[in-house]
Parts: structure tokens; sequence; C-alpha cells
């Protein structure tokens, strides 16, 4: 419980900073996503580490969190990137764990410029969702 408050407390603080004129402290690799909930039409603002490649963007998400499920099968949602807020569409990506392996050993790489070796990769895979979300708009 004490770590859930935590991290909202960390999370608001986050989307204050990246929603500020000091948003480069941070947006080197946070996003703040807003996503509106397939039921209750609620808009949901939250910080995620992603990686960047042209118009594509991928998010890794642990799958205990309820935020992905709304973009399972495809959702528009807006992205903030670099201080600019952008249109976008997300989709949960369906992979075999191989494949989501390899994806995580790429994605930390080109994220962190770290490697992911394979034990820890498959741990990982056990517990991620992945969402490519591309860009709409400039």
């Amino acid at each position: 419980m004490a770590g859930s408050a935590l991290m909202k407390v960390g999370n608001a603080l986050v989307v204050v900073v990246l929603s500020s004129p000091f948003h480069a402290l941070l947006d080197r690799r946070t996003a703040l996503l807003t996503v509106t909930g397939r039921n209750s039409g609620r808009r949901f603002r939250f910080p995620v580490e992603y990686h960047r490649d042209g118009r594509v963007i991928h998010v890794v998400s642990r799958a205990d969190r309820r935020w992905w499920r709304n973009l399972v099968g495809g959702g528009h949602l807006s992205i903030r990137l670099g201080g600019v807020d952008y249109s976008a569409f997300g989709e949960v990506l369906e992979m075999t764990e191989p494949d989501r392996i390899r994806f995580l050993q790429g994605f930390w790489r080109d994220a962190y410029g770290r490697r992911l070796d394979a034990d820890h990769a498959a741990e990982f895979a056990h517990l991620a969702v992945i969402i490519r979300i591309l860009l709409t708009d400039d």
C-alpha cells in the first residue's frame, strides 16, 4: 500500500515536470500518455518510458497495470513528447514469448544503451505488455 501511494506521488511529480518548461529534464526517455477509458470515458494521464523510431513509439508496461487494456484492439490517445502534444493511435502487440524476449532485448538496448541478458528478458517477458504507438499528426 505504501509503495502504491509513493508511486502515485512520484508519477504526479513527473507529470508536473513534463508539463512544465522544465520538461527537458525528463523527456529524453519519459513521455506523458493520455488514454480515455473505454467503459468509463475517464481520461487518464501518466508518465511512461518509451523508445521512439520516427513516428513509431514503443512503450513497455507491466501486465498488472490496467491502462493498456484500453488499447487492446487499438485506440486513440495523446502523447506528450519533448514538450509537444501529439495525437496518436496505440495498440497492444500480441507476440509469442520468444518474440517478446527478442523485442525486450532490443528495446532495452535502444532505450537504455545496455544489454538485457536472455534470462532477465525471459523473466521480464512474463510480466510485460508491449504497446506500439503511431503518431498521427505533427
